[in-house]
């Protein structure tokens, strides 16, 4: 059984989701405060890399920091991870700058 979230931005950041397909990180996307995701079950972790970048850095113009504004100095800020989930399209991705707050419980399988 999986569980339901609502994401809720941490302070007024924006929320970043950056997709894994085969442990290869794909393009990193800004998703909506208030996206509704699901957890990962543990046999589909898999997608994702074991060990997960903690902080996710994000440049002056509010997108992803490339290795360019890293080097420039150019990063704002830092968001910390929340988590591994499905996300509404059903890629598994590592999500930043968020709250996951549950929306629902599992039901009991014995209903």
């Amino acid at each position: 059984m999986s569980t339901i979230y609502e994401l809720r931005a941490d302070r007024d950041a924006a929320i970043f989701a950056v997709p894994y397909r085969a442990m290869k990180r794909r393009r990193p996307a800004r998703i909506p405060d208030g996206a509704i995701v699901e957890s990962v079950p543990p046999d589909q972790l898999a997608e994702a890399p074991p060990v997960l970048p903690g902080l996710f850095e994000v440049a002056r113009s509010g997108e992803p920091a490339t290795i360019h504004h890293v080097n420039l100095g150019l990063v704002a800020g830092y968001l910390r991870l929340a988590g591994v989930f499905f996300l509404p399209g059903g890629e598994v991705a590592a999500v930043y700058g968020a709250k996951a707050v549950p929306i629902g419980a599992p039901l009991p399988a014995s209903l």
